[in-house]
């Protein structure tokens, strides 16, 4: 072999190395937090919520998270369609209020008084809510009428 063929083989064998130990390095890191650096005291899981049902009756609840299951909601954000069909991710902190129009439609009323109209995303649909007694539970959005985030005095 030639002088040229061992250098160009050791350069393919140190970069694979390089790449190998690149990959298990990510792997072994934690995914980065979605949440962003730092949350606000609105942000963070335990947010006060009316939920009206669609007879009307309200009660109060926690909100725990938002998403498919428990184990895989989000804490911080709800996601949706537009009208134009691009995905959203609309920060919880920022909701007002959600009123469900139809099983698959929303009004998301902001804290600045704006509405947006969404198609709500299957895997973001249910709310993961404590009651007063402490029972934990899930809540369709298609299911109730609306729901409406309480101030909190944090």
């Amino acid at each position: 072999m030639t002088y040229r063929m061992l250098r160009s083989k050791r350069t393919v064998s140190v970069l694979l190395l390089l790449t190998v130990a690149f990959v298990l390095q990510g792997a072994a890191t934690p995914p980065p937090d979605n949440r962003g650096e730092q949350l606000s005291a609105t942000q963070l899981p335990g947010r006060i919520a009316r939920v009206i049902q669609p007879d009307g009756s309200t009660r109060t609840v926690t909100l725990d998270g938002v998403g498919c299951s428990s184990s895989m909601c989000s804490r911080v954000l709800i996601m949706a369609r537009d009208t134009s069909g691009k995905l959203l991710g609309t920060p919880l902190d920022s909701i007002a209020s959600i009123t469900v129009a139809t099983k698959d439609m929303a009004v998301l009323v902001m804290k600045d008084g704006t509405e947006r109209n969404v198609t709500l995303v299957p895997d973001f649909r249910v709310l993961y809510v404590t009651d007063r007694s402490g029972v934990i539970e899930r809540i369709d959005l298609a299911k109730i009428r609306s729901v409406e985030f309480l101030a909190t005095d944090k």
